[in-house]
């Protein structure tokens, strides 16, 4: 993680000193529900944990005990692709539920 956030730091410092039109951000992601987390919830099942104790298991690591939507994930990247992110570089923006990797 150190390492992406770096280098996240180090394209966007470049760009801008380059006086390139490029804004580099890090999108950080918590438990989205997406078909890798009904993997694991798959997997819990298999291993005989109910379908909601797996998803309540990967939800506690979040201060807000709940799983992230695609679609939360993706307005955070709208919103780093938008103009109402125009100054915004070098940067991590967690969607995370609070968990703050």
């Amino acid at each position: 993680m150190g390492g992406v956030r770096m280098l996240t730091r180090s394209i966007a410092l470049h760009c801008a000193e380059q006086g390139y039109d490029i804004r580099v951000n890090t999108l950080i992601p918590g438990a989205i529900h997406t078909e890798m987390v009904e993997g694991i919830v798959a997997a819990g099942e298999a291993a005989g944990q109910t379908r909601k104790q797996t998803i309540d298991r990967i939800a506690s690591i979040h201060p807000m005990k709940r799983l992230g939507t695609a679609l939360e994930a993706a307005n955070a990247i709208v919103f780093l692709a938008s103009n109402d992110s125009s100054f915004t570089t070098g940067a991590d923006l967690s969607v995370d539920g609070g968990h703050l990797a």
